[in-house]
């Protein structure tokens, strides 16, 4: 492939991925493109200035300033011992529902969502142990990491018990063709509870299945896309009675309580979010705004903070919020903190 027509693909590549985020995090087909509107059509291809250097306990990881053919970015992993290379992995911050990386107790650490650093053999191996799959998301529980992918036209809901490697298929199915089956969640709630997307009869529900007893069973019907608050009493749910365009459209995004399945709250946006101690922040995608809700006071929102860019980590320090974006600017893509008051 010679370097203009690399370009061009490039270009494209990411054009695309940013624009999904209208479909897969606000259901927004005409979503303003920011890659678009600040000139992502150059003669070369971005770069990535990304200087926050993560050290962990065992590994140190980069991000390199080249970007792959496909538009991702590519983080190298040294041994911190002798700061050799180990490997590298890929890491699309407008697709991915995961941070970039998840450190465990044992010193593993989940790279993005498809890869593990086993800490034991300091070398790097898919997270589902097999390339073929296609891991969408995944969830931490203990020794136990649950995710859910795609392999040979199914979706497959996968629990991998780190102590022996055993790997257990939990349930299976399949979306409508014209569905992008990268818009799916799991999550771990409170007692071994295992929330996940599936689709019963060409309709989106979340079912659950119960890890002590091996029992699965529909939590919530007309509803997809579960995200649990860290102290497992909320989820966030998205309620659409289907998968065409106009019930795409009318989805509405929730707050509720999983002990009763009462409805807490009604959000604003997308379904791009953070539980940041005793508030849950969603993205307003359309108004680029950052929505608070006060989990102790019925969901209720407390305050809109403006952002540009993509917001891809949010955490507390005392009164304030520290807020991490990528920013695109120049033919450049840029790592910004930022404290607000809350």
């Amino acid at each position: 492939m010679n370097k203009k027509i690399k370009i061009i693909v490039l270009a494209f590549t990411i054009l695309i991925s940013f624009a999904g985020i209208a479909y897969s995090i606000s259901n927004s087909i005409f979503l303003k493109d920011m890659i678009v509107e600040k000139g992502l059509y150059q003669t070369n291809p971005p770069i990535v200035n990304d200087n926050d250097a993560k050290k962990l306990s065992n590994i140190n990881i980069n991000c390199l300033e080249n970007i792959s053919d496909d538009g991702s970015f590519v983080f190298e992993v040294r041994d911190n011992n002798n700061n050799e290379t180990i490997g590298k992995y890929y890491y699309k911050p407008w697709l991915e529902k995961k941070p970039i990386y998840h450190e465990l107790p044992n010193g593993d650490v989940i790279l993005g969502k498809n890869k593990l650093f086993n800490n034991q053999d300091k070398k790097i191996y898919p997270l589902s142990l097999d390339d073929k799959i296609v891991v969408f998301d995944y969830s931490v529980n203990n020794n136990k990491i649950a995710y859910i992918g795609k392999n040979n036209g199914r979706i497959n809901i996968y629990i991998r018990n780190l102590g022996d490697n055993k790997v257990e298929i939990i349930d299976s199915y399949q979306y409508p063709e014209f569905y992008n089956a990268e818009n799916v969640f799991l999550e771990w709630g409170k007692e071994d509870l295992l929330f996940y997307d599936y689709c019963q009869n060409e309709k989106p529900i979340v079912k659950v299945y119960d890890m002590k007893n091996g029992q699965k069973e529909t939590f919530m019907e007309c509803a997809m896309n579960p995200q649990i608050s860290p102290d497992g009493k909320f989820m966030v749910i998205q309620s659409m009675t289907g998968f065409d365009k106009n019930e795409r459209h009318a989805a509405e995004l929730s707050i509720i309580e999983i002990s009763n399945k009462s409805h807490v709250s009604k959000l604003n946006g997308s379904n791009h979010l953070f539980w940041v101690s005793d508030y849950i922040i969603n993205w307003n995608v359309d108004n680029s705004t950052l929505e608070v809700h006060d989990l102790n006071n019925n969901g209720v929102k407390i305050k809109d903070i403006p952002v540009e860019g993509l917001p891809t980590e949010i955490k507390t320090e005392n009164t304030h919020l520290r807020i991490k974006t990528y920013k695109f600017t120049n033919n450049t893509f840029t790592i910004n903190n930022d404290d607000v008051n809350l």
